[in-house]
């Protein structure tokens, strides 16, 4: 028992202080120790200790700071307490508040679970698209070092901008795209697409938050990005737009811009087996943007392959923008039917005679082929006898008829005994595909005979007192 004497007020305090925190909170994240807490009464003494549950640390290196002055007294606390702990960045922390009070009551600890102290900027890398890039889309990639509370991806364009443009875009990340770790080829939430012009220039920059209220503090940006949304145009030349068989055929490819990769080439001729499919092209080495490009190949044989040929272009400009115009000059037609003539001959002077003349006789050659003979006109030659020197080389005709496939010469025939004997007639003459007649093509070569012998006496044979070689 005790007396307290006249007068005297007992007070009896039964309710024990609570300690509520506000600051952290359970799986917080933090770059300082500091505290928030309320108390609803005077507290004795307080701990607030710091216990490690992973990191760098051992786990029994306990951080156990005391209360002190102010700290203990009723109401709100907030910031660094005097005796502030040396946290370990990358450490995750339970935080425990005891306390004690004069009257004895028992006040329940407050425990934090999971706090993470971390000091360390937030980094970004594996940016796409990368500095110098062409692009087609706002797609972007990027790997965080850690979780972020907040991000962004700005877009400036830097070529061909004016004061009152606004030429900066900037794309606020969100949710999954804030996590740690790689982010492929993404279309990020809020993008807008719209503000991209189509041939402008951009530097792509990357910002962000982590949840310990880190920012980032390197800069992370790809420089002088092109958006590229104009789909390339190629015309096609070729040394021979009508070839045949075995021809070295050439197809120049002008591109209208530089190309990403090697361009692929396919020819579909209207056979079955012989065509190209996806067969590089050859960059011209004397155009150093890469925008002219070749291929060589030797035409099929057989007719089946006669027709016009197919060609497509596959490639993508350095914004993977797909090839689909096509300029040709021309188709490319392949002609594997080879030139073949037929000779006919009528004697002007003597027209009785057939496939027969004698010297100064005037012959009409009338060749048919086959197909048109275009570029250069056939030439005719003439071998008489035993290749005289009255024979004719590379006689043009003199007239042309049926679309440039009937051709007209005339000639007269040399005197002399030496001359007599089978014409031979000889044609060197092309076709659209360059392709040239032989001898075996050409028909009625050597069917004309020149006379130039008078008959003589004691031969056996009829002497007529007519005709051009009557003997007196």
């Amino acid at each position: 028992n005790y007396d307290l004497g006249p007068n005297a007020t007992l007070l009896i305090d039964e309710t024990a202080s609570v300690i509520t925190m506000a600051t952290p909170v359970n799986g917080s994240h933090g770059n300082t120790a500091t505290v928030a807490y309320e108390l609803t009464e005077d507290i004795a003494s307080g701990i607030i200790t710091w216990v490690p549950q992973s990191g760098p640390l051992p786990l029994d290196t306990i951080h156990s700071k005391i209360l002190i002055g102010d700290e203990l007294n009723q109401g709100s606390f907030t910031g660094l307490i005097v005796n502030n702990p040396e946290l370990v960045d990358s450490t995750i922390y339970d935080i425990v508040f005891t306390a004690t009070e004069v009257p004895g009551n028992t006040i329940i600890p407050y425990t934090i679970l999971s706090f993470t102290f971390d000091t360390l900027a937030p980094t970004f890398s594996m940016l796409g698209p990368d500095s110098l890039a062409f692009i087609n889309d706002s797609r972007v990639s990027y790997k965080i070092s850690e979780d972020l509370a907040s991000g962004q991806i700005s877009w400036r364009r830097i070529s061909n901008i004016t004061e009152e443009e606004n030429t900066v875009y900037i794309i606020d990340l969100e949710e999954d795209e804030l996590e740690g770790g790689d982010h492929n080829n993404i279309l990020p939430a809020n993008d807008n697409e719209d503000f991209l012009v189509d041939g402008e220039i951009y530097n792509v920059t990357w910002t962000g938050i982590d949840k310990a209220g880190n920012p980032t503090r390197l800069e992370f940006i790809s420089t002088e990005v092109v958006y590229d949304t104009t789909h390339p145009t190629a015309e096609l030349i070729y040394n021979n737009y009508i070839v045949g068989e075995d021809y070295p055929l050439t197809i120049t490819v002008n591109l209208s811009e530089p190309i990403r990769d090697y361009p692929l080439i396919s020819i579909d001729y209207q056979g079955l087996s012989d065509d190209v499919e996806q067969d590089t092209l050859l960059k011209d080495i004397q155009f150093e943007d890469g925008t002219v490009w070749y291929f060589n190949t030797l035409v099929p044989s057989g007719h089946n392959n006669s027709g016009i040929a197919f060609v497509t272009i596959d490639a993508q400009d350095r914004a993977s923008n797909p090839l689909i115009v096509y300029h040709h000059r021309d188709t490319l037609e392949v002609d594997n039917f080879l030139p073949s003539c037929q000779l006919q001959y009528i004697n002007i002077d003597q027209s009785w005679l057939i496939n027969e003349g004698r010297g100064g006789n005037i012959i009409q050659i009338r060749g048919d082929f086959n197909k048109s003979i275009t570029g250069d006109l056939p030439e005719l030659s003439i071998t008489y006898g035993d290749s005289t020197d009255d024979s004719i080389a590379g006689d043009l005709p003199i007239e042309i008829a049926a679309a440039g496939s009937t051709f007209t010469w005339r000639v007269t025939l040399p005197g002399d005994s030496i001359n007599s004997g089978s014409m031979l007639v000889d044609l060197l003459a092309y076709d659209r595909a360059l392709s040239e007649i032989s001898p075996d093509s050409t028909f009625n070569d050597t069917i004309f005979i020149v006379d130039n012998i008078p008959p003589a006496l004691g031969m056996t044979d009829t002497i007529v007192p007519y005709g051009y070689n009557a003997y007196p």
